[in-house]
């Protein structure tokens, strides 16, 4: 009897560029607010605790150089003939539509597509944001469906090694797609994890033995970025990038490219009723963090996890820059022993992922916009 399996790593993105605190093994229940504050002090970082760097990153934050957005940058038809260069493609009906019925920027896509997707033949689909200040830009490649699925152990391997995968998704990126190459920052030289590509591997066999992997497939993974002027101490290591809106995936298949992601690369401006005096203090952070998961029902957490971003206030398909600090809730440790997975058999063992901006935000009329002093 044949049987194979497959399987590819998963990536948390939210904190890849922000400092993470090491695991905790033992899991803490608490019985009030004040109880989970205690275990946020414990793990919050110094860059959050102390009032003067806390100032000094919202700072640095708001004062980030800004790349011109893809509206500037991503052309359309340039990609379209990259990507698909027969010119077979057929284009939607409704690319042109770009405003919705009440006016506003319509969030949907612009799609051009060759074969039929319900068909048993090649199909291709690449599409994009109407409005591209949201951000979204995708191509799905499928070759022909074969009449009989082929042997795990057969199927084509990938050629390219990691580090060329990387290097032609950062040209496809920044060259095709108009991605700036300064909001796509790399792990540094032997950072733990390596490069950010993971493979996607099938291992077929018989009679319960398994024969070697096959990749047939490699993804690269990159997290939007953004550069701070003056790196954050942070514990053994030092803050240099802070994560922002967007992300990219890009995929090779034994064939070259087999697909791209980019999503939720928002247009980005500085808002101009935030400044570096809004900066809450590590205390009011603290307890905002504390109040609002313990109402959220936190009552246990094997760890939490803090890490700055840059998130946005969404204004239609404009982002209003927002200095903020992710916080991952981990229900049990990253690594369980064989009796604790017997202990949370059946339980949710899920995460929870809450951002807070770290400055007082201005009270908002009923137009929308901040009410003065």
């Amino acid at each position: 009897m044949k049987r194979f399996q497959h399987a590819v790593p998963v990536i948390l993105a939210g904190l890849i560029l922000a400092a993470a605190n090491p695991a905790f093994a033992q899991k803490r229940e608490f019985q009030s607010k004040e109880e989970l504050a205690g275990f946020l002090r414990e793990r919050m970082p110094d860059f959050l605790k102390s009032d003067e760097q806390l100032k000094n990153l919202v700072g640095q934050i708001l004062k980030t150089p800004l790349a011109p957005p893809l509206r500037e940058t991503f052309d359309p038809n340039k990609a379209l003939k990259a990507l698909i260069p027969d010119g077979t493609s057929v284009p939607s009906t409704d690319c042109r539509r770009t405003s919705t019925p009440g006016g506003e920027r319509d969030p949907g896509d612009c799609t051009a597509t060759v074969g039929d997707e319900s068909g048993a033949g090649a199909f291709t689909r690449f599409s994009h944001s109407k409005s591209i200040g949201f951000g979204n830009i995708k191509l799905v490649k499928r070759p022909p469906i074969p009449p009989q699925p082929p042997e795990p152990e057969k199927l084509p391997a990938v050629k390219v090694t990691d580090a060329q995968a990387l290097e032609d998704a950062l040209k496809l990126l920044t060259e095709t797609l108009g991605l700036p190459k300064s909001e796509l920052p790399l792990p540094p030289a032997g950072a733990k994890g390596g490069l950010p590509v993971r493979n996607l591997n099938v291992q077929g066999g018989e009679d319960g033995k398994l024969g070697t992997p096959i990749t047939i497939q490699k993804v690269v993974f990159l997290q939007r970025g953004f550069q701070l002027g003056t790196p954050i101490p942070a514990g053994p290591a030092s803050l240099t990038h802070i994560p922002g809106p967007g992300k990219a995936m890009v995929m090779y298949g034994a064939e070259g490219l087999a697909g791209l992601s980019v999503q939720g690369w928002q247009e980005l401006r500085v808002d101009p009723d935030i400044s570096e005096s809004d900066t809450k203090s590590g205390a009011q952070l603290m307890d905002e963090i504390a109040e609002d998961l313990f109402n959220e029902g936190v009552r246990n957490a094997a760890d939490i996890r803090m890490g700055a971003i840059v998130s946005s206030d969404q204004r239609n398909q404009i982002g209003l820059l927002l200095p903020a600090v992710q916080v991952f809730v981990l229900p049990v440790p990253d690594a369980l022993s064989e009796e604790a997975q017997r202990q949370f058999a059946g339980q949710t063992t899920a995460g929870l992922i809450r951002e807070y901006p770290l400055v007082h935000r201005k009270e908002l009329s009923p137009l929308g916009r901040p009410r003065g002093e």
